[in-house]
Formats: structure tokens, C-alpha cells, sequence
């Protein structure tokens, strides 16, 4: 595996916002097509991607801007971490790891799907707090990928059920870190 350079984002949306709030759903059917490096930077980039890079900023909103949100895509050939400051996703361990995603059929066949981490080193001590700003967090990287994919014709759901247990060790995480949520996109069928 090597590490894969992403695109910078490239939009070509036909739809306005109120249409892609419409239009927006779960998709729960997927086809195994391979989504275009362009997509899967937009994707990417929708989540949680720099929009301000001068300052570092994201995307997407992050409670008192801890950004501890981290974000691994799985890909048939293995997973990988997306680091938005560079813009390329770096190779983590080589393998189909696409079952730890879901129980969910559709998610296995499905050419990608991002897990959500919550960085526990960069959280608020409250544990509570804590809860409530991951929670927040994932939903505004994942309420993006869903506009996103809306633009593109392209399918996206969220799903809390991840082996969590099984994926924190294959990625290696402190014991601080949690995995919040999977989604997953592609073509539906």
C-alpha cells in the first residue's frame, strides 16, 4: 500500500442547498463501483477538510475547535488515515477490513466507508461534555458527507453498529481514543 495523494475538492453541484436537504437519505443499497479519486476527495474534504488552511481550520464545526475528530477510510485494499493538512490519505494496515465496518451486508461490498475517532488526548476533561461535543462532532463531518453525496448522485449512510473493540486495536488507538461511528459511501444500486 502507498500512501494516496488526494485531489483538491472540485464541486460541480447542480442542486441547491434546499434541494440536497430534500432530497437527502440513507442509502442502504450500494453497487461494488469504485468511487473516482475525485469523489473520494471531495468526500473527504466534505468531512473534514481544510477550508481555511491558514489557520487550520475544517470544514466541519468542532466544540470549543478541539478537533479531535480523526477520520480512517476503508478501502477494499486496506485502511487508511486521512490527514487533511497534507490532503492524502496514509496507508495503515494492507487488508480487507470492510466486515469491522457493519453487520450490515450492503457495507461489506461497498468500496468505502469512513470510521469516525474521537482523539481522547485532545477532549474536554468533563467526561459528560465530552460525550455530548464527540457526538456533535461526528454529526457535523457526516451531515457534510451526506450533502455531498446527495450532490453526486451518490449514496452515503451513518451507522453507529462498528466493531469498535476490533478496530481500535487494528488501528492501533490509546486507550483514550474511541471509534464514534462508521459511514459509508458509494453508488447505490
Amino acid at each position: 500500500m502507498k500512501t494516496i495523494k488526494l485531489l483538491e475538492h472540485s464541486f460541480a453541484g447542480k442542486e441547491t442547498l434546499e434541494q440536497l436537504l430534500e432530497n437527502r437519505h440513507s442509502c442502504k443499497e450500494f453497487s461494488s463501483k469504485e468511487l473516482t479519486l475525485q469523489q473520494l476527495s471531495n468526500a473527504l474534504w466534505a468531512a473534514n477538510g481544510l477550508n481555511r488552511t491558514n489557520e487550520g481550520r475544517r470544514t466541519a464545526p468542532s466544540a470549543m475547535n478541539r478537533q479531535d475528530t480523526d477520520i480512517y477510510v476503508i478501502l477494499k485494499e486496506g485502511i487508511y488515515f486521512f490527514d487533511p493538512f497534507k490532503n492524502e490519505l496514509q496507508p495503515v494496515i494492507e487488508g480487507d477490513y470492510s466486515k469491522l465496518t457493519g453487520q450490515q451486508e450492503y457495507v461489506w461490498a461497498t468500496m468505502a466507508n469512513f470510521i469516525y475517532v474521537s482523539k481522547g488526548k485532545r477532549r474536554e476533561e468533563d467526561i459528560e461534555a465530552w460525550r455530548l461535543y464527540i457526538g456533535m462532532n461526528v454529526g457535523h463531518s457526516s451531515q457534510n458527507v451526506y450533502l455531498y453525496a446527495q450532490s453526486e448522485g451518490l449514496g452515503s449512510v451513518i451507522r453507529g453498529y462498528v466493531d469498535r473493540e476490533e478496530l481500535k486495536k487494528i488501528l492501533k488507538l490509546d486507550e483514550s481514543d474511541f471509534v464514534v461511528a462508521g459511514q459509508t459511501i458509494g453508488y447505490p444500486r
